[in-house]
């Protein structure tokens, strides 16, 4: 894996963790933050429980943006390592499409989640659930749908290169 990858994937372990702590040792700070994000009806205190089902979420969006970096970093390894046409970087290129697809499908989903979660322990009539699919996570499911299709495209020609071999 290249070494900016690497960089990246630890400095995103890094923030993910730093993140998580601060939502358990400052409760205020991401009660703040929550309500600048989804703006809820209502205002309401985070208990430990919500920390942790928040920290949960956030553990899902970031593990799989994590991973799918990782496997990116695989295509590209095996792209320079060898010819860009082998079954290898099509194979990893895919993964990390279908990687960074799962990761904007969390993140889509993760807003009416997150919503839920703020309602819990709001009196009745007081719960909420918002729904939003924002731009950037359309963007993110097309730029994953282009590196699956890419991914795709790479093992048809493997495996038209292949046919023309035995031809020759």
């Amino acid at each position: 894996m290249g070494k900016a990858v690497a960089v990246a994937l630890v400095l995103l372990a890094i923030l993910s963790v730093c993140i998580v702590v601060l939502a358990f040792v400052d409760p205020l700070w991401l009660s703040a933050h929550l309500t600048r994000t989804y703006a809820p009806p209502t205002a309401f205190a985070v208990s430990p429980l919500q920390s942790a089902l928040f920290a949960g979420v956030f553990a899902a969006q970031t593990g799989l943006v994590g991973w799918a970096l990782w496997a990116l970093g695989r295509a590209f390894d095996a792209i320079a390592a060898n010819d860009a046409l082998t079954a290898e970087s099509g194979l990893w290129t895919r993964r990390a499409g279908l990687g960074f697809l799962a990761a904007a499908i969390v993140m889509i989903l993760s807003h009416p989640l997150n919503t839920a979660i703020m309602s819990i322990g709001a009196p009745p009539g007081s719960r909420f659930i918002s729904v939003a699919f924002p731009a950037g996570e359309f963007l993110a499911l097309i730029v994953s749908g282009a590196l699956i299709v890419f991914g795709h495209v790479i093992a048809v020609a493997v495996a038209i290169d292949e046919e023309n071999r035995g031809f020759v």
